[in-house]
């Protein structure tokens, strides 16, 4: 629960989302993320998992992840989503002249 409330205050880069937490489930915590106000809601959110099922990966999406890891993560498939993450991020910076 102390990481819904860190996010709920911190704008993040990208958010590492395990499925199967206690509690409070990923699925859910990416819906209710959805829901923030502002930039705190459009933060990428990577599930992490030990299911490789396509119906939970179906879940994940449809709760509003942008990729699906799982677990053992390789370290490929990670560099992937931070390549893909930044590439978003620097597309979306404005250009500034100094």
């Amino acid at each position: 629960m102390i990481a819904g409330r860190c996010s709920k205050k911190t704008a993040y880069d990208l958010v590492l989302m395990d499925c199967e937490m206690p509690v409070m489930d990923g699925y859910e915590a990416t819906r209710r993320r959805r829901l923030l106000p502002g930039v705190r809601a459009r933060a990428p959110v990577a599930a992490l998992t030990a299911h490789a099922i396509p119906a939970l990966r179906d879940r994940a999406f449809a709760a509003g992840v942008d990729f699906y890891l799982t677990k053992p993560r390789s370290r490929a498939a990670l560099a992937d989503v931070l390549r893909t993450v930044s590439r978003r991020q620097s597309a979306a910076r404005p250009l500034t002249s100094d």
